[in-house]
């Protein structure tokens, strides 16, 4: 699996300016009142959103907003029981956050929380299990 976060990606993250807190707020509430929109409206042009979004974080070394995308990604396909995409998406999430050293936030836990249930859900029960028990 590709993950997008090595070494020289965390880098290039520290290297790249940060938004100022007030703007980072807002481009996120904007683009959950668009993915909310969305899902009212017209939620099978949710997936394509959320793909079209995702390109443009990674392009932009937008970190948070990759791990958020990859979350919903993986929301999105644990609800369409595409478990094997649902589960490949929470991965990367997680896997980015701890090369990033994000492994005792909430994202990562609720990250974690995602992935266990996707494996429930699966009929992965053991799997699901060790999840919830590190949460």
């Amino acid at each position: 699996m590709d993950v997008h976060f090595d070494n020289e990606i965390r880098q290039k993250r520290l290297a790249t300016p940060i938004l100022k807190r007030e703007e980072n707020a807002f481009m996120v509430e904007n683009f959950f009142a668009q993915l909310d929109r969305i899902y009212r409206s017209e939620p099978q042009s949710a997936e394509g959103f959320l793909l079209e979004n995702l390109a443009q974080c990674r392009q932009e070394n937008d970190w948070e907003g990759v791990i958020g995308i990859l979350n919903e990604l993986g929301s999105l396909y644990r609800g369409q029981a595409r478990y094997t995409d649902s589960l490949q998406y929470f991965q990367e999430a997680l896997e980015g956050m701890g090369s990033l050293g994000l492994t005792d936030s909430k994202p990562y836990l609720t990250a974690l929380m995602n992935r266990a249930g996707t494996l429930r859900l699966a009929g992965r029960a053991e799997e699901a299990v060790s999840d919830f028990q590190h949460v």
